[in-house]
């Protein structure tokens, strides 16, 4: 409903979404605390032990995951495409090199800026350091 109000002023709607559903579901997170934390129920229930990892840090990941689609959704389309082709694809960097008509030494250079972009994207949003 948000995106059909705005519609006129979005200019990108997909990282807008996934901005605006993000931010809605932090809103959701922050104005509905539970009351007791759930260190002090793993503590009052010893004999209960989940193999499962918390809850906060699944959500903490997805989170990270969800802010990096939408940092690299907001990257130029060159480097989108490289991004892409590295990780997604699984590609090494000659095979970049001949997709895309750069050398390999190019290739290099423009990933390691872009992803040095990236972490400090996520640096400036609060996450500091991301797993896997």
């Amino acid at each position: 409903m948000r995106l059909h109000t705005h519609w006129h002023e979005v200019e990108n709607p997909r990282p807008w979404l996934f901005r605006c559903v993000r931010n809605l579901a932090l809103n959701h997170l922050r104005n509905n605390k539970r009351n007791t934390s759930l260190e002090t129920s793993k503590q009052d229930s010893k004999e209960w032990e989940s193999p499962l990892p918390a809850p906060e840090d699944t959500l903490g990941k997805l989170e990270t995951i969800g802010t990096l689609q939408l940092l690299i959704a907001e990257l130029p389309e060159p480097d989108r495409t490289l991004v892409s082709l590295k990780y997604l694809s699984g590609l090494r960097y000659e095979e970049i090199a001949t997709q895309t008509n750069l050398t390999v030494s190019n290739v290099g250079y423009k990933l390691h800026h872009t992803l040095k972009s990236l972490a400090t994207s996520l640096r400036h949003l609060g996450i500091e350091a991301a797993e896997g």
